[in-house]
């Protein structure tokens, strides 16, 4: 049976400083872990991962995003509410990765983020 834990959440909601930095070892040797991100994609920011060309994937590989609106008590959707989010990646080999996150408008290719999060992960036995 594959082990999954989370990691810290990404919150959008928190921008008492402008970066942080999460340093989190995984202690797997197969699996899987996600990464939860709270976002407001209404205002136009959302969470993206910014550069799969510089996570090592032969350590670890994302796998895919999963999107959960907020719902009131009767199910309906409730428009300009927070969505959670949750960065799936699966465990390749012992190793180390860093995974960096930014909250940006993600059309806005040349437009800074206000936020963003380097995850260091390390895959050991």
């Amino acid at each position: 049976m594959e082990e999954k834990i989370e990691i810290p959440v990404l919150d959008s909601l928190d921008f008492n400083v402008e970066s942080k930095t999460v340093n989190d070892t995984v202690s797997l040797k197969s699996g899987s872990f996600r990464i939860p991100a709270i976002a407001n994609p209404t205002t136009g920011y959302e969470w993206s991962i910014a550069d799969f060309d510089g996570m090592d994937t032969t350590v670890v590989k994302f796998a895919y995003k999963h999107i959960e609106k907020q719902a009131n008590n009767e199910g309906v959707v409730m428009f300009g509410a927070p969505t959670n989010s949750f960065y799936e990646f699966n465990v390749q080999s012992v190793g180390s990765a860093s995974i960096k996150f930014v909250y940006k408008r993600i059309w806005k290719s040349k437009e800074a983020p206000i936020a963003e999060a380097v995850y260091n992960i390390a895959i050991t036995e």
